[in-house]
């Protein structure tokens, strides 16, 4: 059979089916998930580009109070895309299942100084700009204040000497243990419960403010996709009128497996939530 994009209106219970031969293979190829130590924790990740004018944005954050923050924009965009294409809110199991989430949990990445915490809304798509904004803000606030000195001094220059090895050696720890753990019984159903606790289904992370313009990501199984928004950036454009003017763009960065989500998929999902910026008025509501 030829490859094509899951057909999520014949889901097998909370369960994706795949039964396309190329997939199958692909996977199949993945046996040493369980049985040895070359397995790659790494998906093969597509990074995808798209800009969103800001103009109509800026105008509607403007003209509301408070003035919702840009996470909490893009969070309200991915829950709303979310909802048309759920794809990119399951995961992967690392061997030939797509869980499918019936609440998708959004994970909004927020730097601390020293590292990135993530608050994760389980009710994203229920709760309103104002709200999302309230919840992401009270998080922000909680983590740099639990993160104490350690955020507002962070020593400048490189880390202390054998930091990279100490880390390297926890990583690979952890990723040994979660390979063997796929022999054992509801070791897998844990794993996948913990990851949405700790990251959510989906993940944004607003780079923004770190002054980010390039990036190229990568994703951890079990996610599917991310968001990544990058530093605004002023472009010339010639306008409809044959002049050139200039004009603010954001862009924005999808992550996703390119072994498992189709790319004309991956496409509309993102410009789903570009067109959501674009014309944000959309955004100011609760449940859709």
């Amino acid at each position: 059979m030829s490859a094509g994009p899951v057909d999520l209106e014949h889901a097998d219970g909370a369960y994706l089916t795949r039964d396309d031969a190329p997939l199958a293979a692909r996977l199949d190829a993945r046996l040493d998930a369980v049985a040895g130590l070359r397995y790659q924790h790494l998906s093969p990740a597509a990074n995808l580009h798209m800009s969103v004018r800001l103009e109509a944005l800026a105008r509607f954050r403007d003209g509301r109070d408070p003035r919702p923050g840009l996470s909490a924009c893009l969070a309200r965009a991915a829950a709303l895309a979310l909802e048309d294409d759920p794809l990119f809110a399951c995961l992967f199991d690392g061997r030939a299942r797509l869980v499918r989430a019936e609440r998708p949990a959004l994970g909004i990445s927020v730097d601390t100084g020293d590292a990135a915490r993530f608050v994760v809304l389980p009710e994203a798509l229920g709760l309103g700009l104002d709200a999302l904004d309230a919840r992401i803000r009270e998080a922000a606030a909680r983590f740099r204040s639990e993160a104490g000195p350690s955020f507002r001094a962070s020593p400048p220059g490189p880390a202390p000497r054998g930091a990279h090895r100490r880390r390297l050696a926890r990583i690979l720890s952890q990723e040994a243990r979660e390979r063997f753990g796929y022999l054992l019984p509801g070791a897998l159903e844990a794993r996948l419960a913990a990851y949405v606790a700790g990251q959510g289904h989906f993940a944004i992370h607003n780079l923004g403010p770190l002054r980010v313009d390039e990036f190229k990501g990568f994703l951890r199984r079990p996610a599917v996709a991310g968001l990544w928004a990058l530093t605004a950036q002023a472009r010339v454009v010639r306008g409809a009128d044959g002049r050139f003017a200039e004009e603010r763009r954001l862009p924005l960065v999808l992550v996703y497996s390119q072994d498992l989500a189709p790319m004309d998929r991956a496409c509309a999902f993102l410009q789903g939530i570009v067109r959501r910026l674009e014309q944000p008025a959309a955004l100011a509501g609760g449940a859709a």
